[in-house]
């Protein structure tokens, strides 16, 4: 488990959100690893090679993060992307 995921974990725990069902939380666990952008066959390349850097702002689709946290909390239901690490692709 990642420390990031114990930290969130704990404070979902702490705000007695952790046994709420989802539909019913008003605290959400969301990983910007979910919002990389797709990357291209030369970014895929870098990718394979471990000279993309994913941790540069640049790699994150921030419109599609924007759009997904503001829908939140408009109170819509939203499908929050799953990134694959193999693919480079949601």
């Amino acid at each position: 488990v990642l420390p990031q995921s114990t930290v969130c974990a704990k404070i979902m725990e702490l705000l007695g959100q952790n046994k709420v069902d989802h539909r019913q939380r008003k605290v959400a666990i969301i990983s910007q690893d979910s919002f990389y952008r797709v990357l291209t066959a030369e970014q895929k390349g870098k990718a394979l090679k471990g000279q993309y850097n994913f941790d540069h702002p640049e790699a994150f689709d921030t419109d599609l993060m924007y759009q997904t946290l503001t829908d939140i909390a408009e109170g819509k239901v939203v499908q929050v992307p799953t990134y694959d690490f193999v693919t480079h692709s949601r």
